[in-house]
Parts: structure tokens; C-alpha cells; sequence
């Protein structure tokens, strides 16, 4: 195991990529069952608690990370220090694409929530696509999927009013998730991701909560009101 790369790894089985919750959406959704079984042999799984790093920002790119459960951040740093999140990773998202060009991870990625993740050699990755140029489609779309969340943090989640802000965010997170629920974020990492203060999102979800936009259900997930959310994301 690579020493940037933290979290209990162990192999996969046939049986874990039948039972991954990110089945149909991850890099190798597309390709037959029997193509995958030849590959998972170079598959590890680990499962990682919140605030665990899955890897940082300089670390060779040796990896590419599917995820099958849970909500990663992805941080890039200032020259003070101070973090700023430029991504978020859902359900059968895939993370660490910089590999595939064999260049350094461009970001830090760490676990927001629970989360199970499968890591994929970046050299299986381009090696496969060699032998089978259809799967370029697939890793295109990772690509793009990518660049639409970039695009989403630039226009959806760095504009309009704080409460605009903190509508979309909760919208964006509910969108992989059944019931409307979606995963309950601290007031810094709302404040690190809108790019407001951390008592701006204390008291905005203090309002959302009265009005009963969401209810928060545990210690980690909220169900969110999807349709009043929507009118003020808006601006209505």
C-alpha cells in the first residue's frame, strides 16, 4: 500500500462490486461483469470515518478512487494556509483523476462522512483503455462530471445571497440520496464550502430548521424540504 494512501484496504471480491451501492455509476458501471471480474483482482476497498485524509495534495498519483458511499471534500490550500473547498465527491464519484495522467493529486481529499471507497490502479485504468478504447467514454465522463462540479462551486455554490447559497449546497447533496435526505455538514465546512462565515451558517441553518426546510434525523444526515429550498435558491 502506497504511504499517501491511508485507510485499511483489503481486497475485493466479485461480490463487493455486485453489492457496491455505486454499482451502476461507477468508472467500470458499463463494461460486462465477466471483464470486470478479470480486473478486481487490483481492486482494495477500505472504509474511512470522518475527517480521515485519503490522500493529499502532492502525493504521486498513483490511484484513482471510486466511491461507493458517503461524501468526500476536496481542499486545496492558500499560501497562508488556510483551506478552502473546491469539490465535494458523492456516491459513485470518481476521485483522483489526476493519475491517469501520471501527474501529482491536484487536491486533498478527505472523508466528510462515513465513507467506503474502492482504489483502482491508475496504470490498470490506462492499461484497460489501451486494450479497449470504448472505455475512454467512461473515463470522458468522469472528466466532465468533474468540470460540472467546478462549475457548480464558481456559479451555484460562490454567488448570490448566503441564503441562496446554503439552499443550493443542500439541493446539490440530495441529489444521490433517497427520501431527500442528505448528509448533515458542519457550520465550518457550510462556511469553508459558500465561502461564508461560520456564525453566517450557523444562524441561516438555525432558520432553515425553525421554518422546516430541514430536519435534521441523526447526527450525520438531514431529510431537506426540496421544494421550499428550491424558491429560495431561486431568489423567489
Amino acid at each position: 500500500m502506497s504511504n499517501h494512501a491511508h485507510g485499511n484496504f483489503r481486497q475485493v471480491t466479485p461480490a463487493d462490486c455486485v453489492s457496491c451501492p455505486a454499482h451502476g455509476r461507477g468508472l467500470f458501471a458499463a463494461i460486462a461483469p465477466a471483464e470486470r471480474d478479470k480486473l478486481v483482482g487490483a481492486f482494495r476497498i477500505a472504509t474511512f470515518n470522518p475527517r480521515e485524509t485519503i490522500y493529499h495534495v502532492g502525493d504521486p498519483g498513483e490511484y484513482v478512487f471510486i466511491l461507493h458511499f458517503g461524501l468526500v471534500k476536496l481542499l486545496r490550500y492558500s499560501a497562508s494556509g488556510a483551506e478552502r473547498i473546491v469539490g465535494l465527491a458523492r456516491s459513485g464519484d470518481t476521485i483522483g483523476l489526476a493519475a491517469l495522467s501520471q501527474v501529482a493529486y491536484r487536491r486533498t481529499a478527505v472523508a466528510m462522512s462515513a465513507c467506503e471507497i474502492c482504489r483502482v490502479p491508475a496504470a490498470l485504468v490506462r492499461d484497460y483503455n489501451r486494450r479497449h478504447p470504448e472505455f475512454m467514454a467512461a473515463i470522458l465522463e468522469r472528466y466532465l462530471a468533474s468540470s460540472d462540479m467546478a462549475d457548480t462551486f464558481l456559479t451555484e455554490l460562490s454567488t448570490g445571497s448566503a441564503h441562496q447559497r446554503l439552499a443550493r449546497l443542500l439541493l446539490y447533496l440530495t441529489e444521490k440520496h433517497d427520501h431527500n435526505e442528505a448528509p448533515l455538514l458542519t457550520r465550518e465546512e457550510m462556511g469553508a464550502l459558500l465561502g461564508i462565515t461560520t456564525e453566517t451558517a450557523s444562524r441561516i441553518t438555525a432558520e432553515f430548521r425553525r421554518g422546516g426546510l430541514i430536519a435534521v434525523l441523526g447526527a450525520d444526515r438531514c431529510r431537506c424540504n426540496t421544494e421550499a429550498l428550491e424558491r429560495i435558491a431561486q431568489g423567489m
